[in-house]
């Protein structure tokens, strides 16, 4: 624990505060001889126009913030020319409460706004553009998996959001993103331009494939679903090859109903969860994918 000598708060939004008083503080702040360790800062203050670098270089995020793009900005401020350290952000999230809602609002937001503009070499297909859209976020803002799969498989409970099917699928779309990027297909052969194509159309149901073919599921005491690898998985950083992709194609074909299932249930939050909710998102996605709305099962086997 740092010894706090002394507690500067900024609580004010920017327009209310006197520009000489920001100034100082600040000036104090960035001083080498101050005597401040912590400084406070409201998000609607540190997020623009301020130069926090020259004496620090860790950040505490503690309130949420519903834009992703002020969430950059804030952090920015330690990003920041003349910086000679490594800068280390830590953004705090209670584990199964309302925050990781605010938070799956704040992504999906984010990603849908941004992600089409993004001019990624290769990848043109809208729900590509949003694997690498929620891959980036996390790379931004370091979340311990890519929240592709809250896309994938909308939550149903707080609790979702963080369970271990969330984060291993999350983890399966990350290593799919590094497999893209690092060993892309030569698509001038007409058989991996196929195969290309068919992953393209069927990207949101490689991870629930994946976690199918690859893992075991079983039921602990109080009633949880443990997911245990197979062969050579490491559940950490799964290992996406083309071939283990390849292998998925038939089992989705025949099992798109019952994948489809999950993907259709509005998320926790919507005004309207129910069956006639669940028909209308079945049939977009029917008609996306070709299939009839009655072979989606609105309760995924098990």
């Amino acid at each position: 624990m740092p010894n706090i000598q002394a507690l500067q708060t900024i609580v004010d939004h920017v327009r209310n505060s006197p520009r000489q008083s920001r100034d100082a503080v600040m000036a104090a702040w960035n001083s080498s001889s101050t005597l401040v360790d912590v400084l406070v800062l409201n998000s609607a203050v540190s997020s623009l126009g301020l130069n926090a670098h020259l004496n620090c270089s860790t950040g505490i995020g503690l309130s949420f913030v519903w834009n992703a793009a002020t969430v950059t900005q804030y952090i920015g401020r330690l990003f920041r020319i003349g910086q000679t350290k490594i800068v280390k952000w830590s953004l705090l999230y209670i584990k199964g409460t309302i925050s990781y809602w605010q938070m799956e609002r704040m992504c999906r937001k984010f990603v849908h706004e941004v992600a089409p503009r993004w001019d990624i070499p290769g990848i043109h297909h809208p729900k590509l553009k949003l694997l690498f859209g929620y891959e980036i976020l996390r790379l931004m803002f370091t979340h311990s998996f890519n929240r592709f799969s809250w896309y994938v498989e909308p939550p149903q409970s707080v609790q979702d959001y963080t369970s271990e099917r969330a984060t291993i699928l999350g983890k399966v779309y990350s290593g799919l993103v590094h497999l893209i990027q690092t060993c892309p297909l030569d698509l001038t052969n007409s058989t991996n331009k196929e195969n290309w194509k068919a992953m393209e159309t069927v990207v949101e149901f490689i991870g629930p494939a994946f976690i199918d073919l690859f893992y075991t599921q079983s039921t602990n005491t109080v009633g949880e679903t443990i997911y245990t690898p197979i062969h050579d998985i490491d559940q950490q950083d799964p290992n996406i090859t083309w071939e283990r992709i390849y292998k998925m194609f038939p089992y989705i074909k025949e099992h798109m109903g019952r994948l489809l299932g999950p993907m259709c249930k509005p998320p926790i939050g919507e005004p309207e969860r129910d069956q006639a909710a669940f028909r209308q998102r079945a049939a977009v996605k029917a008609k996306e994918l070709g299939v009839t709305v009655r072979d989606i099962r609105y309760k995924a086997s098990p």
